[in-house]
């Protein structure tokens, strides 16, 4: 069975699904997301989306930091930085 990876895009707020050689096979944004989620956990939409922007956000910060070329700190460490944004 063929591999697919995921990648979390967080400038563009999606998620793409590529084979293993980087071919596109789909994009997810974040209001498909919230559509799933509200249909698979009936969940209003104003709070599903809400969350979901929420971890778009924290997810562009982590890419921020990744793209520091800087080998990211200890997972405590790390996951405080996230919390106060401070870096």
């Amino acid at each position: 069975m063929p591999t697919a990876c995921l990648e979390i895009n967080p400038e563009r707020r999606s998620v793409i699904v590529r084979t293993e050689d980087g071919k596109k096979l789909g994009e997810l944004d974040l209001d498909d997301l919230a559509e799933i989620v509200e249909f698979r956990y009936a969940t209003p939409w104003n709070v599903t989306k809400d969350s979901l922007e929420k971890v778009a956000l924290v997810l562009e910060d982590l890419a921020y930091l990744a793209r520091s070329g800087r080998e990211l700190p200890e997972k405590e460490v790390l996951i405080d930085m996230l919390k106060k944004r401070k870096y």
